[in-house]
């Protein structure tokens, strides 16, 4: 059985990140909505790993299939 412990100290992955970012692409937003979105999520993200990179995040974002480009 796992502890409490193992699920209070548990880090946030890449699929986790990836995930999000996904979700964020998905939404029904403007694009320049969607940018805030990702970008505040990226600045909290920071916390979750110490191998976390923002700009990676970024970019992961705007590869995700639902995301629409440079208009919006």
């Amino acid at each position: 059985m796992k502890t409490f412990k193992y699920f209070t100290e548990a880090k946030m992955t890449r699929q986790h990140f990836q995930l999000i970012a996904d979700v964020i692409a998905s939404l029904e937003l403007m694009k320049s909505n969607k940018d805030l979105v990702a970008r505040k999520f990226a600045t909290a993200l920071e916390s979750t790993n110490p191998g976390f990179k923002a700009d990676m995040f970024m970019k992961a974002y705007k590869k995700s299939p639902g995301w629409i480009g440079p208009q919006g």
